[in-house]
């Protein structure tokens, strides 16, 4: 059984010696968030790691891999989801236990013990390029056209159809000849087989709080669009406080472009508000789809290219937003429709506390489920943001997956 360790946060320690309790800032869609990291070139890792498989992974020194303090091997995602323990992470949201693993350096302030650990990592990647104004001079910004792809080929899925299977529009369309069929109640729905769809993200940490862990990874019909993605989630038990065990069920090396075959139970997922424990139905548009995988869920069928992300009007999305239902576990890239850019309106919504959020033109949200190195400060410009929308901490975010999906800072 595969270990992973994480950081308990300075906050749940204390409230732990004080025998308090405490609820997670970001118990958000039923998970609080520790990041994973996948890459397609070098440039996409934190210092002192590159990409290997379309996995980062530390540099070997004097014939030895230096390792990050992760228990799990370094291709595994999940792992890397327990970044909030490694010094040479960039920055990651571990949201269910407050311990935001982003460098404070721009907001002065800090939520968690783990949070230090990723400033002073953050620090030290300087040596990469000349710092002005707590900012890395890494060159130019990503390019819109370029986000992050996983590795690529070579692409060894040719198609095909499986009797009895369903897409992720299936489950997702309220229009669809399907999702009255499919559609769930409280408790979920039926036993579901969903065949030759394509990840879109790594595999991820996505809660560790209360008795379970959960991961996840998000996946895509091939052809993107509306209704197009959706989360699966698999649970993994807990050794102790401070440790995962893994789920044995998402394959811990997935990346983008993997063809997969799924199997699980629909459902959809939110908590309360003000109780934080799940209900149903979701209050708004707070519900999340979720695939429950069973035991043996996942299987990789083969490669294919990426799925493109779909360009949507950031002006549509966000909080407040029109569209937001139709892109649940969709991969987007919002992008003004005019080719100008998005300005950081707020770079810690959540001050004093610092739990890896920041918003574009005050309605867009982006939060770190995935580690990635770029620090937003106030008054940046991007001319676009490429990621999986997924809600929580009571609004729907993009969640991009490295720095290669955003367009700026410029």
């Amino acid at each position: 059984m595969r270990l992973t360790a994480f950081v308990l946060s300075a906050g749940a320690l204390a409230l732990a010696a004080c025998g308090g309790t405490t609820v997670p800032k970001a118990t958000d869609a039923g998970h609080g968030t520790t990041g994973s990291i996948g890459c397609g070139v070098d440039a996409d890792c934190p210092t002192n790691e590159t990409c290997q498989n379309g996995r980062c992974v530390a540099i070997s020194v004097a014939g030895s891999t230096t390792a990050s303090s992760s228990s799990s091997s370094s291709s595994s995602s999940s792992s890397s989801s327990s970044s909030s323990s490694s010094s040479s992470s960039g920055t990651s949201s571990s949201s269910s236990s407050s311990s935001s693993s982003s460098s404070s350096s721009s907001t002065g302030t800090s939520s968690s013990s783990s949070s230090s650990s990723s400033s002073s990592s953050s620090s030290s990647s300087s040596s990469s390029g000349s710092s002005s104004g707590g900012r890395i001079d890494a060159g130019p910004p990503p390019s819109c056209d370029e986000p992050f792809d996983g590795g690529g080929g070579p692409f060894t899925w040719t198609g095909g159809t499986l009797t009895g299977a369903y897409a992720v529009h299936d489950l997702q369309d309220p229009s669809g000849a399907n999702y009255a069929t499919l559609h769930f109640g409280d408790g979920g729905g039926p036993r579901t087989t969903v065949y030759g769809v394509i990840a879109t993200t790594p595999k991820t940490l996505i809660s560790d709080g209360g008795f379970v862990c959960t991961y996840g990874a998000w996946v895509s019909d091939p052809g993107g669009g509306p209704y197009s993605g959706m989360l699966v989630v698999a649970y993994g038990g807990r050794i102790d406080a401070g440790i995962c065990a893994d789920d044995n069920i998402i394959p811990d090396d997935l990346v983008p472009g993997q063809v997969l075959k799924l199997v699980g139970y629909p459902k959809e997922f939110c908590l309360d508000p003000n109780s934080h424990i799940p209900v149903y139905p979701c209050p708004g548009d707070s519900a999340v789809t979720e695939l429950k995988l069973v035991d043996g869920g996942a299987s990789v069928l083969g490669t294919a290219p990426n799925v493109a992300p779909t360009i949507v009007d950031p002006t549509t999305i966000g909080s407040p937003g029109v569209d937001n239902a139709e892109w649940d576990g969709v991969l987007i890239q919002a992008a003004p429709v005019d080719g100008g850019f998005m300005t950081v309106t707020n770079d810690n919504p959540d001050s004093p506390g610092y739990f890896g959020n920041w918003i574009l033109d005050s309605n867009l949200w982006l939060s770190h489920q995935f580690r990635y190195q770029s620090e937003p400060f106030l008054g940046d410009k991007y001319k676009c943001a490429t990621g999986v929308w997924y809600y929580k901490d009571g609004n729907w975010k993009i969640e991009p997956r490295t720095d290669r999906d955003l367009g700026g800072p410029y």
